[in-house]
């Protein structure tokens, strides 16, 4: 759906799942360890549906309150 860079490091991609209507924020890194722009946000189709089916998603929730989506997920871990 869309985009928002937090900073120079982060950006929050909006999603929505088909399965309920929800618009989810997900949290990536633009960069990779050595600084180079490198973003992953592109692995969400992988990572998301496994996350989703295994009931693990929840664990990765942030408390935080975004105006364009019902939750926002930390998934920096993969990046």
């Amino acid at each position: 759906m869309g985009f928002f860079l937090l900073d120079d490091t982060y950006a929050r991609y909006y999603v929505r799942w088909e399965e309920s209507g929800a618009v989810w924020g997900l949290d990536y890194s633009m960069r990779a360890d050595g600084g180079t722009v490198e973003s992953r946000g592109g692995t969400v189709g992988s990572i998301l549906p496994a996350l989703v089916s295994s009931g693990d998603l929840d664990r990765f929730r942030r408390d935080v309150d975004d105006g364009y989506c019902t939750a926002v997920y930390d998934l920096t871990p993969w990046d």
